[in-house]
């Protein structure tokens, strides 16, 4: 804060002040940066990221476009504004711009989850399961991406497959309650009622809210 008038320790802030969980502090730090530094293209995309903590969506795309625009090869702002495309509805939209992530960088295995995602959106199951197999190549163990893959297998109608992948999504993160929930909620509806109810219990143990 000693030197407001230059970008970088502006910038610099933003990103303490996010790491710090002080979203609303790192937005208004981000804003600052840009009216300094309004073309750098890292501190549009760290904005953009603020403004998506806030629920801003659509203005994160706007950050996250600009960014995109003086630095094509931004493969963290593609993503990030297809993320934040999903949270706006436009899953069309979204499926673009994580297509060009996931092409961008192939071995992040979240770019693939997030395509699986704006795909499961669109009800195109076997599609969202492409994706997501390449995210497995790359990360086998990550639980998000195999909850996921539990809910394509759902919306297809297999609910075997879909258990399969939700016991391992709990088994590699008990704490993830999505994957928590949706083994229970699997095992009762293919009949397993007795170990659906302790499943059940578990999660009012873990999570009595």
């Amino acid at each position: 804060r000693r030197h407001p008038a230059h970008g970088v320790g502006w910038k610099l802030l933003a990103a303490v002040l996010k790491g710090r969980g002080d979203i609303d502090g790192a937005v208004h730090a981000g804003l600052q940066a840009i009216k300094r530094w309004p073309d750098d293209p890292e501190t549009l995309s760290n904005l953009g990221n603020a403004l998506q903590g806030q629920g801003r969506n659509e203005e994160a795309v706007q950050c996250y476009e600009r960014a995109l625009e003086i630095d094509p090869q931004l493969a963290d702002a593609m993503r990030r504004s297809g993320v934040a495309l999903l949270g706006s509805g436009k899953y069309k939209e979204a499926e673009a711009a994580l297509r060009r992530a996931s092409e961008a960088e192939p071995e992040h295995a979240g770019a693939w989850a997030n395509l699986g995602d704006s795909l499961q959106f669109q009800h195109r199951y076997d599609d969202a399961l492409r994706a997501y197999e390449r995210g497995l190549q790359v990360n086998p163990d990550l639980p998000e991406l195999l909850n996921n893959i539990g809910a394509a297998y759902r919306g297809k109608g297999d609910l075997k497959t879909a258990q399969r992948y939700f016991e391992r999504a709990f088994e590699v993160s008990p704490s993830l309650s999505s994957a928590r929930i949706n083994v229970a909620n699997t095992r009762n509806s293919l009949g397993f009622i007795d170990v659906a109810i302790g499943r059940h219990r578990e999660i009012l143990k873990l999570d009595p809210g």
